[in-house]
């Protein structure tokens, strides 16, 4: 999806309902408000997704998001978060939502629906909201994605369902398996996973028990260890060679390619840099997402001195 571009641009990773370290962040780079509206000088905002979920102020990150877009201050693309919530909430029939109604699930949402209680009207204008939002952004100067820039689906999507989840034959199929709009989504807002044997199952980060690994799909990872190569590691795990046959499909991203930002890998305490062009916001200390901010000038390669922490 093409935007217009502007000469710096401070791109947000995940927020996970951490309103108030948002709000500090944003206002430390220029971010005003003044009778109810807000301005912002310095560039333009990009949220790369998940706004919601574990932390406790989901729906006034939202707010805060929703307004700084309508008011043409930031971008904002979708998160695998906001993605499943959407699911949650959207019948399937009058039985059945698109996303089911289980434990897991419930856990995952628990602490964004305690957010909405009492709050109905902005739980509707929310979720119209993030309905509408792009799953992937680009100008002639980088790239953002929530979780995989994978060239065969944006590819695929662009050419199939530019509206994204606003075509409600791609919103409904995105929640069956086996279909293409299904695995789109699970590239670009939940990237690939290896598959290991059960003995590197996991915990993932709303207590959910994994098989697949989730790893760096962005480097090359022939000839390294699997501990270079996943996300999380569990020192209890046997340190194996990494092998191509644990991939369905390799990828990386190349040093020619333009620079790019993704969330979604929750990194301890740090970010993941890579290459110049190659940038994971998302990382959390012991209170939660950290909400980091990286300020990019257009035109130049990614650097670590211009994180904003």
């Amino acid at each position: 999806m093409k935007q217009v571009e502007s000469p710096v641009y401070y791109i947000i990773g995940d927020v996970h309902g951490q309103y108030h370290r948002l709000l500090r962040r944003l206002k430390s780079v220029g971010l005003k408000t003044e009778n109810g509206k807000f301005s912002f000088d310095t560039g333009r905002i990009l949220f790369l997704g998940d706004l919601l979920d574990r932390g406790p102020d989901a729906r006034k990150v939202v707010e805060l998001t929703k307004q700084l877009h309508e008011a043409g201050i930031a971008d904002v693309i979708l998160g695998n978060h906001e993605f499943n919530f959407l699911g949650y909430l959207s019948r399937l029939d009058k039985r059945s939502y698109l996303r089911r109604h289980t434990l897991k699930n419930l856990r995952q949402h628990r602490a964004t629906l305690k957010s909405y209680k009492g709050h109905k009207n902005d739980l509707e204008a929310h979720l119209s909201w993030l309905k509408s939002l792009p799953l992937f952004f680009e100008n002639d100067s980088f790239r953002a994605v929530h979780a995989c820039w994978d060239p065969k689906w944006i590819k695929w999507l662009t050419t199939k369902y530019p509206d994204g989840l606003r075509n409600e034959r791609f919103f409904s199929n995105s929640y069956k398996a086996g279909k293409k709009s299904f695995f789109c989504i699970e590239r670009l807002l939940k990237g690939p996973e290896l598959n290991l044997p059960e003995e590197y199952a996991s915990v993932d980060s709303d207590g959910n028990t994994r098989s697949g690994m989730r790893y760096k799909w962005w480097q090359k990872n022939k000839g390294k260890a699997l501990k270079e190569v996943t996300t999380k590691w569990n020192s209890k795990w046997p340190n194996k060679p990494f092998s191509t046959s644990f991939e369905n499909r390799s990828l990386s991203y190349s040093k020619k390619e333009k620079p790019l930002f993704i969330g979604h890998y929750n990194f301890s305490n740090h970010p993941e840099f890579n290459n110049d062009n190659f940038l994971c916001l998302d990382c959390s200390d012991k209170e939660g997402n950290r909400v980091l901010i990286y300020r990019h000038e257009i035109g130049n390669p990614i650097s670590m001195k211009n994180l904003i922490f």
